[in-house]
């Protein structure tokens, strides 16, 4: 018996190992409840086109899309484009590489030799910035991309606006390519920004602008906007999660100068 259950064992610790849901034990993460429902609502979403995780500031956004990206490619999935502020690329990239043992590399102008020889390779995770990979969209086109992150992704709001270049730029570039958007601001000054995000999404959720207007900005049927959202948008709220996260205390102070 000593020998069959070493081996089932050793066999079991393979299997759990090569599971692609390994990711959840990486020792270097320390991972929150509210994370890996995050983590799991964005795997499940990825055959509808993907999710909006719009978490408040300070819970653990990146940590989700780098859960999802460790999944991924631990999945088989090989070729991943994360697009954010060009002051972020960085971040990124050391938080993938420390939290996730995940090699990545920032392109601009000044490298783009090597982004053509990193996308030959197996697999390959690309971090740009927006007004890059706006400028670039012709040639990152040009690859079969599995996944694409968007951080800060309230800058595409207003995709529906037909002066907005770069986030129309960025739709056609993402469309029909499974995404996780990262904002912890999905409304900032009307519904329609909210409508402008799903949009990169999924654009039938809502069916047109017209119509969406029309529901909910003059109708006001928030039941029914809530329930289109629910299967696109996780949120969760700093009081969600003040039983197992301390959070510093704020204090407001109103200072007079003269």
């Amino acid at each position: 018996m000593g020998i069959v259950e070493n081996t089932y064992a050793e066999l079991k610790q393979q299997e759990l190992k090569n599971n692609p849901y390994s990711c959840l034990h990486m020792a270097d993460i320390d991972i929150n409840p509210h994370q890996v429902e995050a983590f799991t609502f964005a795997l499940s979403s990825l055959e509808l086109g993907g999710a909006i995780l719009a978490d408040e500031v300070g819970l653990g956004k990146t940590i989700e899309a780098g859960l999802a990206i460790k999944y991924l490619l631990c999945s088989g999935k090989n070729k991943i484009l994360l697009i954010m502020p060009s002051n972020l690329r960085k971040q990124w990239q050391v938080e993938l590489e420390e939290k996730f043992d995940i090699d990545s590399l920032i392109v601009d102008s000044s490298n783009w030799e090597d982004y053509l020889e990193e996308v030959k390779s197996k697999q390959a995770v690309i971090i740009v910035s927006y007004h890059f990979a706006s400028k670039r969209k012709t040639e990152f086109g040009k690859i079969a991309w599995d996944f694409c992150v968007f951080d800060e992704a309230h800058r595409l709001r207003n995709v529906y606006k037909n002066g907005s270049k770069m986030a129309n730029s960025l739709y056609e570039l993402t469309k029909g390519i499974p995404k996780i958007l990262l904002t912890a601001t999905p409304m900032q000054n009307t519904l329609l920004d909210i409508y402008g995000l799903v949009q990169f999404i999924d654009d039938r959720v809502f069916y047109s602008k017209q119509i969406f207007s029309e529901r909910y900005l003059r109708g006001e049927d928030y039941n029914d906007l809530k329930a289109c959202l629910e299967p696109v948008v996780q949120r969760t709220l700093r009081k969600e999660v003040a039983e197992y996260i301390q959070f510093s205390e704020r204090k407001e102070m109103t200072i007079d100068f003269e």
